[in-house]
């Protein structure tokens, strides 16, 4: 298993890769190469540059289009959340059902999964998920229209910056 580094036009960013299946993907941050490898290494696993024949390259050039201002419908990767405890993987897969340009509440997630009362937990099981962008945890907001909490590189800034680029994206699909 290694982390595999790529560039895009928001900075740098990585996804944990064992064969074919996505453990982790990592946003990306605007520091430099060396310290975000070095970030990433501090966990023990090491990591290195993309290359042109690694089996994930069609999930990193759509995650690259991505930040570029394109619509992905089809992320073309497999992923792994099976280590994770069954309700956050029930809430995860939930969520990776959110369609682009969509938004919904921690609570309609919750009544959703048929738990009208665990919107807090909810929010605790998005808070651990390895896999943002394939799973669209930041299209999940408070009740109140706030953004809620967001626990990748940049916190809620990242979440806004995240919606706003999905907006403008739907808003530019739309016809006249």
């Amino acid at each position: 298993m290694k982390w595999l580094v790529f560039d895009t036009s928001w900075g740098w960013a990585a996804v944990l890769s064992d064969n074919r299946l996505i453990k982790q993907t990592i946003l990306p941050s605007a520091v430099g190469l060396n310290e975000f490898k070095a970030s990433l290494e501090s966990n023990g696993i090491e990591s290195r540059l993309i290359g042109e024949n690694d089996v994930t390259l069609p999930l990193i050039n759509n995650i690259r289009r991505y930040f570029q201002g394109q619509l992905i419908e089809n992320w073309e990767a497999q992923w792994d959340i099976n280590s994770l405890p069954v309700f956050t993987q029930k809430v995860l897969k939930h969520v990776s059902n959110i369609p682009y340009g969509m938004t919904k509440t921690y609570g309609e997630v919750a009544r959703e999964l048929e738990k009208p009362r665990a919107a807090r937990a909810v929010g605790r099981a998005l808070s651990l998920n390895p896999l943002p962008l394939l799973i669209p945890c930041h299209r999940v907001l408070a009740q109140n229209g706030g953004l809620g909490g967001f626990t990748a590189p940049g916190g809620v800034e990242t979440k806004k910056a995240l919606l706003a680029l999905e907006n403008e994206v739907i808003t530019r699909r739309k016809p006249d």
